[in-house]
């Protein structure tokens, strides 16, 4: 009878720890197939990563639409209030182009960011504000822009914020 309950005892314990690896096998797929849905989702959307300059402004051309980002104040400070600002110029006839972008926030080491809408000013410009950056740190703003009825782009900026 105490073997029986010592083989009963030993077959209990295995499965627990085959549960355990089951589980902990589940959870890193479920990881994994996230991490490729992001990748594919960069991938799909075309993004750029693009640095700013000491002025906090960085730029780019996408199907001939000059695209221009300001980050205001720049360097950026944990805690204080920024904006960012979007201007995209139609190269062709010189005019501002209308656009509807969408401002994601979040630490480089974050997978949940915070979405902020823009609102447009008489010029043309697109512009979000708010206190952007909680601590210092490396931060990932993207904006995804939308061309009218076009192609949907990603701009990625890291931005380094002090305390």
């Amino acid at each position: 009878m105490t073997r029986l309950k010592f083989v009963l005892r030993i077959i209990v314990l295995a499965m627990a720890l085959a549960s355990l690896v089951l589980i902990a096998s589940v959870l890193l797929s479920r990881w994994q197939a996230q991490l490729e849905q992001q990748q594919a989702e960069l991938r799909n959307t075309g993004d750029i990563a693009m640095p700013l300059d000491a002025s906090g402004t960085g730029s780019q051309t996408v199907d001939g639409v000059q695209i221009t980002y300001r980050l205001a104040p720049f360097p950026a400070r944990a805690g204080a209030a920024s904006t960012l600002t979007v201007l995209a110029l139609d190269l062709s006839s010189g005019q501002t182009r209308a656009i509807t972008p969408t401002l994601d926030i979040a630490p480089l080491s974050a997978t949940a960011p915070v979405t902020l809408a823009f609102r447009t000013d008489a010029g043309g410009a697109y512009s979000a504000s708010g206190v952007f950056f909680a601590r210092g740190g490396d931060w990932r703003m993207r904006v995804r822009t939308r061309l009218l009825l076009d192609d949907s782009y990603v701009t990625v900026m890291v931005v380094r914020v002090s305390e």
